[in-house]
């Protein structure tokens, strides 16, 4: 908004810097003031915005309007009755509600939906048609804004390249005992929904956290020492998964001290890493049903594949493997051990160098 600027205005009519309109004396020569495009559009959109901002269209023939987006703002105060409120945008609603606690309390399973076309701003990420940006956007909404109230959560991620890693911390209010919280990306064609990233993890679950995350392509390119991880489960969480792909990494897997990995299904390793398995402190184990591994163009591990140290644990019922890679099998020391179910077979896990097991420190192969 601005005031007349015209030359023929009336200066200073309203205090100091406040100019306004004069209606002139013709008798004494006097003029009016002469008015401008600029005043008149300016006059017009500030009027039509504040329209429009608060969720009305447009209407020529209803001239009470900027009365009714004005009253709608005071009907849209937050109400004063002692409870917190926070305001967050729900389907249907384009201003905004005040929802109680910030939380919508659902009853029924919720799904959110991720698309390289998204809007994290301005969509609510419930639809296909008002999709997140991020998946991490999907899982901040969860977290913050949702009490599950002993339901299910997916979050659908549609194909494409996604360039942020998710942190999944800790576990959304209402989360009980039986209850899933799953990213779904495409478990078909997994390279298709790419998650690659130069950090410390594509997906984490921390602080108590249980995901289960399918059909996804995993790169990781992070340079610094400690990071690359494809999937990551630390600080007490549980990370299933199934349906992916796995490419260039620093560890693909990571189940750090307290913290659980099952394998709940097929899966493919398409670019080796430093390990393909990393139990440091935690356990990684597979499902009930089996779990093939596809090994693609004999991939290399610099350290080991599977790679058991710190009181952690490798078990490997139902998992089998179809392909070759090169580096050693598997180290397992430092109070830890890995359980083959076959014997105690040293060529099960791939590679072309004997792995090693040092008893002398409490590490066992079995």
């Amino acid at each position: 908004m601005d005031r007349i600027t015209t030359p023929s205005r009336i200066r200073d009519l309203f205090g100091p810097g406040k100019d306004g309109f004069g209606d002139g004396v013709p008798s004494i020569g006097g003029s009016s003031t002469q008015l401008n495009a600029a005043w008149f559009n300016n006059d017009q959109e500030e009027i039509c915005n504040a329209i429009e901002l608060s969720g009305f269209v447009l209407d020529p023939a209803d001239r009470t309007q900027l009365y009714q987006a004005m009253r709608a703002g005071i009907d849209d105060e937050v109400p004063d009755d002692g409870v917190i409120y926070a305001r967050r945008r729900l389907p249907g609603q384009p201003r905004g509600l005040w929802v109680p606690s910030g939380r919508l309390r659902i009853d029924g399973d919720i799904d959110f939906y991720v698309s390289e076309t998204g809007d994290d701003n301005n969509n609510d990420g419930l639809s296909p048609g008002t999709p997140f940006r991020h998946p991490q956007r999907a899982w901040d909404e969860l977290i913050n804004f949702i009490d599950l109230n002993g339901f299910n959560a997916v979050i659908h991620v549609e194909d494409g390249l996604y360039s942020e890693g998710i942190n999944c911390a800790s576990l959304p209010l209402g989360y009980g005992s039986g209850n899933s919280i799953r990213f779904t990306g495409n478990t078909t064609n997994p390279q298709n929904c790419l998650i690659s990233v130069s950090d410390n993890y594509c997906f984490q679950a921390t602080n108590g956290a249980r995901i289960t995350i399918e059909g996804f392509g995993l790169t990781n390119n992070s340079p610094n020492p400690g990071a690359g991880v494809g999937l990551s489960s630390v600080l007490g969480s549980t990370l299933i998964y199934g349906n992916c792909d796995f490419g260039p990494c620093a560890t693909h897997i990571l189940s750090g001290p307290g913290s659980t990995v099952y394998a709940a299904g097929a899966y493919t390793i398409s670019a080796g890493a430093v390990n393909h398995y990393g139990a440091v402190g935690g356990t990684i184990t597979m499902g009930v049903n089996p779990v093939p591994v596809t090994l693609i163009g004999n991939p290399a591990f610099s350290d080991a594949f599977a790679r058991c140290v710190q009181g952690a644990g490798i078990t490997t019922l139902n998992l089998s493997f179809n392909g070759t890679a090169t580096g050693l099998r598997f180290i397992v020391a430092l109070v830890a051990y890995i359980q083959t179910y076959n014997g105690g077979d040293l060529n099960f896990f791939p590679g072309d160098q004997p792995g090693v097991q040092d008893p002398t420190t409490g590490g066992y192969y079995l």
